[in-house]
């Protein structure tokens, strides 16, 4: 089964459930989104100030051979920067991505909406 070009049902920024606020935002999953759909954001405002917030607090790590991350994609705002380019093909930078599904992590208000395509009745993660 391949990857849709959106998810076909909507998807909320903001999630709270037990006084715990939770997040699913990215900017150029929206903007290809409103495209794919021939379709315009009637108030962008909001979307900047994410982003300005976004931009004026990050930190930035750098990646070196052996290095491991981990992003709760629920609650951290993270990105990557573009790798350098290196000609070399045994040189590049390889980057592995892997998604885990904590059993518990923590609650979701809309879960079926969040977590799972409530159409297609999947029981794995949207991530």
């Amino acid at each position: 089964m391949g990857e849709t070009a959106t998810t076909g049902y909507k998807v909320p920024f903001f999630s709270e459930k037990g006084g715990q606020v939770s997040c699913r935002y990215n900017r150029g999953w929206i903007n290809n989104g409103l495209t794919y759909k021939n379709s315009d954001m009637p108030d962008s405002e909001l979307l900047d100030f994410i982003d300005g917030v976004a931009n004026e607090t990050q930190l930035e790590f750098p990646f070196h051979a052996g290095d491991v991350r981990f992003c709760g994609n629920s609650t951290v705002l993270h990105g990557r920067a573009a790798h350098a380019v290196v000609p070399e093909e045994d040189r590049k930078p390889v980057l592995t991505r892997i998604w885990l599904d904590t059993p518990d992590f923590r609650e979701f208000s809309d879960e079926a909406i969040v977590r799972h395509d409530p159409a297609l009745g999947l029981s794995g993660s949207i991530a």
